[in-house]
């Protein structure tokens, strides 16, 4: 399947109400990529689906600037 970037989410709710509409497409959660800036929400993701979460926060690993098609 070819990569493309979903949306921008505010909410953890928010992110939980794609990824079950990404799954109802026919993706598996192991091949979604989720980027967040916030530890406590890495952590939280991190903990409650099987997507990938990557961190970046501005600053804090300049050296890393993703490539969300990676």
């Amino acid at each position: 399947m070819a990569k493309f970037v979903k949306g921008s989410y505010r909410t953890i709710s928010e992110v939980h109400a794609v990824l079950e509409d990404l799954r109802k497409e026919g993706y598996a959660e192991s091949d979604i990529t989720l980027v967040t800036n916030k530890d406590n929400t890495y952590k939280e993701l991190d903990d409650s689906t099987d997507a990938q979460i990557k961190f970046f926060a501005l600053g804090k690993n300049p050296e890393y600037v993703p490539h969300f098609h990676e």
